[in-house]
């Protein structure tokens, strides 16, 4: 008969020490507060159980018997007072396996290496007559313990009913736990000094409503029967509001929302707006657009625009949307590392699947969020191809150039203004094209000229003063026609009305917006096209400009010859590297472009 004769790891106390030290280096500074909630939820959950129309309760705040600390207390199962301490002190060791993996480890790792002044335990089954109380800390020979009292001979005190918290009290069950941080004089109310380093929302979402803030979104969904609140501390006075949980707010802030079906993760999306409220403002939970990771109804990973770091939808397909836009990837069949801070499938980290799911997402977007994006799309190139500073520039760089001639006197020829406005010869008589409110040809004009670009050209008849100069505009209005049925005309420009016609149904344009698409696949098709015409609109007037109004030593005939010869204008479409080089200059800069429109007043809020 064989005897295995194998040694077996121990642990010793000054072992055991150093592993949760050692391991709290490696855990994330918001890890505890994760823990200890994650804790007072299953508590809860396992009541339900027992009674299925109990209701549960957690309040998070002051411990007003150690005041600048931080306590959590729910009416939970409770711990029983026959075995607290051992539950306390032994790694891994709980009365029952939870559901989702916690084996008692995080809450020890977490709590016990911060918070070497102790962690204070109260609770109290509903089956028992008493409760207890014990705390767990760093004694004297820096090694893990649980205090011993001389009174009760025992590390578990015992505690009548009205010695426990108020919400054991009221309910005669339930678990208490206060933070006393690494000193006595640390207050446990605040975020550790670490904490926009390596926490899940970093520099987001700080000041009084932090700890609200952190569970609001750390928290995916909290069951309707419990009741979650943390307290907020203002200088007049303080309240206790309520934890709703991440799901709640972004179906509160929705305007679409639905789920995408990949083998390994569920998508889910939202596209959010301010008709409910001002996002952020009052529900102390993150509600910027974001890309975030779920597993058993808690947030693993959250990005989204802040300081130092951008929204990562920018390369899902959502340059423009990203700011109303959350995707959040349930991963399927992945389970937690054993702090809870990683998942991974057959070995494999979770960063090793975000690509796949965002070729996923990006071929198969709902219609909703396509339609969404598009749609911002549009008015930022709409914007962009109004846009005035190009425009000034182009006739700024004539003007210094000496290409330009201001005009306007007696005598004043028919010129194409600012505004698409055309004048000619004065006398009372005008002709006008576009503008508001322009003069009925032959009717006297006012008296008072002004600084108005409608009157420029034009002299009172019963004046003697001269004509207002008109400001030339150089370049010609250009309109994008969809009236032909083919594309063998590209583009025509009329040399009288100033204006150019490129045909929307020029090859070109797909071309060069396939071409773009090819090289950036972050924006759709249909916005390289707008960008495209953009692009070529911008090409076409300013080739036109130039020819027109430049220094070419070119008569006025010849100048219309050139400009009024249409295969002429649609040699200057045809230079894929320079254009399709603009075109996707357009989608670089996103956020700085976007800044600047607004800044002009042409707001495009995304």
């Amino acid at each position: 008969m064989s005897v295995n004769k194998d040694k077996k790891p121990k642990l010793s106390e000054k072992g055991q020490a150093k592993y949760f030290i050692e391991a709290a280096e490696s855990t994330p500074p918001d890890q505890i507060y994760r823990e200890i909630a994650k804790n007072s939820l299953e508590a809860c959950e396992k009541m339900k159980k027992l009674d299925p129309n109990f209701m549960g309760e957690i309040r998070v705040g002051e411990d007003p018997t150690f005041p600048g600390k931080l306590t959590i207390n729910d009416n939970g199962i409770g711990m029983s007072k026959n075995n607290m301490s051992d539950l306390i002190i032994n790694l891994s060791e709980t009365e029952e396996q939870s559901e989702h993996g916690n084996k008692g480890v995080g809450s020890k790792v977490s709590g016990f290496a911060n918070n070497k002044q102790g962690m204070i335990y109260s609770s109290k089954r509903s089956n028992e007559d008493l409760g207890s109380r014990c705390r767990v800390y760093f004694n004297d020979n820096d090694l893990f313990a649980v205090e011993h009292s001389d009174v009760y001979n025992s590390c578990t005190i015992p505690l009548d009913l009205n010695e426990l918290p108020a919400l054991i009290q009221e309910h005669k069950h339930g678990t208490s736990l206060t933070l006393c941080g690494n000193s006595p004089e640390e207050d446990t109310l605040d975020p550790p000094k670490n904490y926009e380093e390596g926490s899940l929302l970093q520099r987001a979402r700080l000041g009084i409503h932090w700890l609200k803030a952190y569970y609001n979104t750390k928290f995916f969904n909290i069951p309707d029967y419990i009741n979650f609140r943390v307290e907020i501390k203002r200088e007049d006075r303080n309240s206790y509001e309520r934890v709703q949980g991440h799901r709640y707010w972004l179906n509160h802030f929705s305007q679409a929302s639905g789920i995408l079906y990949h083998p390994s993760a569920k998508i889910h999306w939202w596209i959010l707006n301010d008709t409910k409220g001002k996002r952020g403002s009052a529900t102390d939970c993150v509600m910027n657009g974001q890309l975030g990771f779920i597993n058993n109804d808690e947030m693993i990973e959250i990005d989204f625009d802040m300081r130092g770091k951008k929204n990562p939808l920018r390369h899902w397909g959502l340059p423009f949307s990203c700011g109303d836009v959350v995707v959040l990837v349930e991963p399927q069949g992945f389970k937690q590392d054993q702090y809870r801070t990683d998942l991974k499938k057959n070995g494999s980290s979770l960063k090793n699947f975000k690509s796949i799911w965002r070729d996923f997402f990006m071929e198969n977007m709902p219609r909703e969020i396509k339609e969404y994006e598009l749609g911002l799309a549009r008015k930022f190139s709409e914007k962009m191809a109004d846009d005035g500073e190009f425009l000034n520039n182009i006739n700024k760089w004539l003007k210094e150039m000496n290409f330009l001639q201001e005009d306007g006197d007696t005598n004043a020829k028919k010129l194409p203004l600012q505004g698409h406005m055309t004048t000619t010869k004065g006398n009372g008589s005008g002709d006008f094209s576009g503008g508001t409110g322009s003069v009925v040809p032959g009717k006297k004009p006012k008296s008072n000229i002004g600084k108005s670009p409608l009157y420029a050209g034009l002299k009172d008849k019963e004046s003697p003063d001269k004509s207002l100069k008109g400001k030339v505009n150089a370049m010609p209005e250009v309109i994008l026609d969809s009236s032909k049925s083919d594309d063998d005309e590209w583009v025509w420009y009329e040399y009288d009305d100033h204006k150019v016609y490129l045909n929307a149904k020029c090859r070109m344009i797909d071309y060069y917006a396939k071409e773009a698409h090819r090289q950036n696949k972050a924006l759709n098709l249909e916005t390289h096209r707008d960008n495209t015409v953009i692009v070529l609109r911008k090409v076409l007037s300013t080739h036109i400009a130039l020819t027109r109004f430049g220094s070419n030593n070119l008569s006025e005939e010849d100048k219309r010859d050139i400009l009024s010869n249409d295969k002429n204008l649609s040699m200057c479409l045809l230079n894929p590297f320079l254009i399709t080089k603009e075109i996707l200059l357009m989608s670089k800069n996103l956020k700085q472009q976007l800044a600047l429109l607004n800044k002009q007043g042409n707001g495009i809020h995304v």
